[in-house]
């Protein structure tokens, strides 16, 4: 597991990237067999990326092995309600999304997506046994989130979604946090949008919910984005794969503040999408997507120097700017850096992503499959 904290190089700093609740990990080891071979299964695949990546050697059947013996273990788990809803089986559902997603297994990844949605569900969701389990499920939320935005087999009702966003361990008032609950907010939208546009009935009351959120959220993106601007000259002498200590820290501060003001572009634009489904005459819902878009190809190519873990988010981003784009220019733009960013963990070919490209927008603009 020491593997998966390399300090001296925050390309490839797992834990950073993807949740502190890995670093509480080892003490779980013993405990759920679904869990030790989700970790056995993580520990290869991340050892390998770095070799793979820069090398462009393919990516060892050991490593395919060990995820295919946990996805075994994992379905024994879940076969059994007990052990199913145990935080360790939650823990190696999110392992598994992270080595599916290092590995290019995309259909395995939206299935480890939904089972994790699953297990919440059957959990119950009340608060959180300790502190494992809070940190879990604070990195958790947001890969449920998303996944329901795109998948419709994974449904919460609007209470169950303000109980699976609120954490104990997310101040209130925290701008990242309150953007994460607004967003919250977007599937229940997005369900009734359709009802209302095959209805045509009760589109103004879903416009005007819509809108006040969509304000309340780039007014929120504004000051992240002082933020985020306001560290970039303090970076510009280090990089992430710096030594130095002192280096280190400022490259993480720079990366979590252009990760955080990336993620609020990305939830402004899933609304811009939204709004322009139900209110397509609204003229500035086009300067704002004209804005959103330059932002993320800004953001595509500051966050180069962080591949290929803490820029892995910049795919959402591109995914979310080419969908709500109408500019046949800014979405070749956008295509030619997501085929290179899909390119850090798999050799995906361009109709791989042009579907994905394709099914996300058709949801986004709330149409029915």
């Amino acid at each position: 597991m020491g593997k998966l904290n390399e300090l001296d190089d925050l390309r490839y700093h797992i834990t950073w990237t993807f949740g502190g609740y890995i670093e509480d990990i080892p003490k779980r080891i013993g405990r759920n067999n679904a869990l030790d071979a989700a970790t056995a299964a993580l520990v290869t695949t991340h050892s390998t990326l770095r070799l793979n990546r820069e090398s462009n050697r393919p990516i060892p059947a050991e490593a395919f092995q060990k995820y295919s013996h946990a996805i075994r273990a994992l379905r024994e788990y879940l076969d059994i309600p007990a052990r199913a809803r145990e935080s360790e089986t939650l823990c190696a559902v999110s392992l598994l999304s992270i080595c599916a997603y290092f590995l290019g297994e995309r259909g395995s990844r939206s299935y480890h997506g939904e089972g994790a949605a699953q297990i919440l569900k059957a959990r119950a969701y009340y608060d959180p046994r300790d502190d494992f389990e809070q940190k879990l499920l604070l990195s958790l939320r947001g890969t449920v989130l998303f996944e329901a935005l795109v998948n419709p087999r994974v449904q919460f009702t609007p209470p169950e979604w303000k109980l699976i966003v609120e954490n104990k361990l997310d101040e209130s008032d925290r701008p990242e946090g309150m953007m994460l609950r607004h967003l919250a907010r977007a599937p229940d939208l997005m369900h009734r949008g359709r009802i209302a546009l095959r209805e045509q009935t009760g589109l103004q009351m879903l416009v005007f919910d819509a809108r006040r959120l969509y304000q309340s959220l780039t007014t929120m993106l504004g000051g992240l984005r002082d933020r985020y601007c306001n560290t970039q000259t303090s970076d510009s002498t280090s990089t992430a794969a710096t030594t130095s200590r002192a280096a280190i820290t400022i490259a993480m501060i720079n990366c979590h503040y252009q990760r955080t003001y990336g993620f609020g572009v990305l939830i402004c634009m899933i609304f811009n999408c939204i709004l322009k489904a139900l209110d397509t005459d609204a003229v500035d819902l086009d300067v704002d997507a004209k804005y959103f878009c330059k932002e993320t190809l800004k953001l595509a190519n500051e966050a180069a120097k962080y591949r290929p873990l803490c820029a892995s988010y910049i795919q959402l981003c591109l995914v979310a700017a080419w969908s709500c784009s109408d500019d046949k220019a800014t979405k070749e733009a956008l295509e030619k850096w997501l085929v290179d960013y899909s390119s850090d963990f798999t050799t995906s070919p361009e109709d791989t992503v042009e579907t994905r490209l394709k099914e996300t927008c058709r949801t986004l603009r709330l149409l029915d499959p």
